[in-house]
């Protein structure tokens, strides 16, 4: 199912099936999908704050989308490409009383993303390379095996937040990030490291 370059402004999609479909350069803002297996999907260049809830986007590529704002509510994102997205903003935590998406093996390299919010996620083999995370924040977040090798990690936070604890922190690689105002409270830090940081 072909979407590209199609203006689906506020649109809703419930319970549709249309697995590995296009929405490159589609104008997304304010659209909602829900319950939606979307394996491979494709959503290179696509722009607007849309909302993906309970989506399984296992393998979907973003790749240069601006979705600024944009919700990822329950969604399984397991080996998803968000590289070179605009995902400022956007929302990948648990919501109350929601969890967070999931996301092993995501490509999140070279996003602009501040303001993002990771809280309650859990990452493995994640890569965040160069990413631009400035006020990001992964309260109560497992990363195992992840790389934030280059990325700007200014005034993000990886300690307690409310309910939740602190970031366990797990063979991830935070070589010649940018950390000033970083927040590591109480952070499980374990086999990281910060080497030119």
């Amino acid at each position: 199912t072909v979407f590209d370059d199609a203006v689906l402004d506020g649109t809703q999609f419930h319970d549709c099936k249309f697995p590995r479909a296009s929405f490159k350069n589609a104008k997304i803002n304010g659209a909602w999908f829900a319950q939606l297996p979307m394996e491979s999907t494709v959503f290179d260049g696509a722009a607007g704050s849309a909302i993906f809830g309970g989506c399984d986007l296992s393998r979907a590529s973003f790749v240069g989308a601006k979705l600024p704002g944009a919700g990822y509510i329950t969604s399984k994102l397991d080996g998803a490409s968000f590289r070179q997205a605009d995902l400022s903003g956007a929302r990948f935590g648990a919501v109350d009383p929601y969890p967070a998406a999931s996301m092993d093996g995501v490509n999140f390299d070279g996003i602009t993303a501040p303001g993002a919010v990771f809280v309650g996620a859990s990452f493995a083999r994640a890569t965040f390379n160069a990413a631009k995370l400035a006020g990001a924040a992964f309260n109560g977040c497992t990363l195992k095996d992840i790389s934030f090798k280059g990325a700007e990690l200014t005034h993000a936070s990886f300690g307690p937040l409310g309910k939740l604890g602190p970031a366990n922190i797990t063979d991830v690689n935070f070589e010649g990030v940018a950390a000033s105002g970083a927040v590591f409270v109480g952070t499980s830090l374990t086999k990281a490291s910060f080497k030119g940081a």
